[in-house]
């Protein structure tokens, strides 16, 4: 799969060694979530991310839905349970 990284996650994420590490399995990590979840990537939603990958999506049913790969940051810490709050349904690991 070839997937596009905006300049600024690789500038922000990229910076650190544990993060061009993250960048490099990308490709890999979004291919599991795509299988698993059963969901077609369809590009990215934002040229200026910093700190995650967010694409949208479409289910095996036609449902539309994103896919949102976040790296290790202290904002991202507790971000699973605030989507969670908007969303009981949503599917995080």
């Amino acid at each position: 799969m070839t997937i596009r990284i905006p300049h600024t996650l690789s500038d922000g994420v990229g910076r650190s060694p544990e993060g061009a590490a993250s960048l490099a399995t990308l490709a890999d990590r979004i291919s599991v979530a795509s299988a698993r979840w059963e969901i077609e990537v369809a590009g990215l939603f934002v040229d200026e991310a910093s700190c995650s990958w967010v694409a949208p999506c479409r289910q095996s049913n036609g449902a539309p839905s994103v896919l949102k790969i976040s790296f290790l940051s202290p904002e991202s810490f507790h971000e699973i349970h605030g989507l969670a709050f908007w969303d009981p349904t949503l599917q995080c690991d």
